[in-house]
Protein backbone atom coordinates (compact mmCIF):
# COMPACT_ATOMS: atom_id res chain seq x y z
CA UNK A 1 0.00 0.00 0.00
CA UNK A 2 1.65 3.25 -1.17
CA UNK A 3 -0.43 6.20 -1.21
CA UNK A 4 -3.08 7.60 1.31
CA UNK A 5 -6.33 6.79 -0.98
CA UNK A 6 -5.22 3.04 -1.30
CA UNK A 7 -4.49 3.24 2.34
CA UNK A 8 -7.69 4.75 3.66
CA UNK A 9 -9.79 2.04 1.23
CA UNK A 10 -7.90 -0.80 2.75
CA UNK A 11 -9.25 0.21 6.28
CA UNK A 12 -12.71 1.00 4.94
CA UNK A 13 -12.11 5.22 5.63
CA UNK A 14 -12.76 5.96 1.69
CA UNK A 15 -15.52 7.76 2.55
CA UNK A 16 -14.14 9.72 5.20
CA UNK A 17 -11.26 10.89 3.39
CA UNK A 18 -12.50 14.72 3.90
CA UNK A 19 -13.47 14.24 7.30
CA UNK A 20 -10.94 16.06 9.79
CA UNK A 21 -9.29 13.67 12.33
CA UNK A 22 -10.47 14.90 15.31
CA UNK A 23 -14.41 14.72 14.41
CA UNK A 24 -13.92 10.35 13.62
CA UNK A 25 -14.85 8.13 16.07
CA UNK A 26 -12.35 6.21 18.36
CA UNK A 27 -12.55 3.42 15.85
CA UNK A 28 -12.12 5.71 13.07
CA UNK A 29 -9.10 7.45 14.48
CA UNK A 30 -7.61 3.90 14.94
CA UNK A 31 -8.10 2.48 11.78
CA UNK A 32 -6.68 5.96 10.23
CA UNK A 33 -3.58 5.48 12.30
CA UNK A 34 -3.12 2.18 10.98
CA UNK A 35 -3.41 3.17 7.35
CA UNK A 36 -1.27 6.03 8.09
CA UNK A 37 1.22 3.44 9.09
CA UNK A 38 1.35 1.47 5.50
CA UNK A 39 2.18 5.14 4.37
CA UNK A 40 5.69 4.41 2.21
CA UNK A 41 5.63 0.79 2.10
CA UNK A 42 7.41 0.22 5.47
CA UNK A 43 9.19 -2.87 6.27
CA UNK A 44 8.15 -2.84 10.09
CA UNK A 45 5.55 -1.01 12.10
CA UNK A 46 5.38 -0.36 15.08
CA UNK A 47 1.37 -0.25 16.72
CA UNK A 48 0.35 0.01 20.30
CA UNK A 49 -2.80 -1.13 20.72
CA UNK A 50 -3.72 -1.36 16.78
CA UNK A 51 -7.69 -1.96 17.62
CA UNK A 52 -8.08 -0.65 20.93
CA UNK A 53 -11.89 0.75 20.77
CA UNK A 54 -12.98 -0.93 17.59
CA UNK A 55 -15.90 -2.87 17.32
CA UNK A 56 -15.21 -7.02 16.60
CA UNK A 57 -15.66 -7.04 12.92
CA UNK A 58 -13.60 -3.85 12.21
CA UNK A 59 -11.11 -5.38 14.78
CA UNK A 60 -10.71 -8.79 12.27
CA UNK A 61 -10.77 -6.91 9.43
CA UNK A 62 -7.82 -4.76 10.86
CA UNK A 63 -6.04 -8.33 12.01
CA UNK A 64 -6.73 -9.47 8.85
CA UNK A 65 -5.14 -6.77 7.13
CA UNK A 66 -1.80 -6.92 8.89
CA UNK A 67 -1.52 -10.64 8.80
CA UNK A 68 -1.60 -10.35 4.68
CA UNK A 69 0.27 -6.94 4.49
CA UNK A 70 3.92 -8.28 4.59
CA UNK A 71 5.29 -5.89 7.26
CA UNK A 72 6.71 -7.44 10.79
CA UNK A 73 4.67 -8.24 13.10
CA UNK A 74 5.13 -7.96 16.99
CA UNK A 75 3.06 -8.00 20.00
CA UNK A 76 4.02 -6.79 23.42
CA UNK A 77 2.85 -6.68 27.03
CA UNK A 78 2.90 -4.61 29.57
CA UNK A 79 2.55 -7.61 32.22
CA UNK A 80 5.05 -7.16 34.80
CA UNK A 81 7.33 -9.61 35.66
CA UNK A 82 7.50 -10.75 39.59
Amino acid sequence: MENVEKCLEEVGLEKKSNTRAKDLSGGQKRKLQVALSFVGNPEVIYLDEPTAGMDTSARREIWDLLQVSGVSLTTTSDDKLN
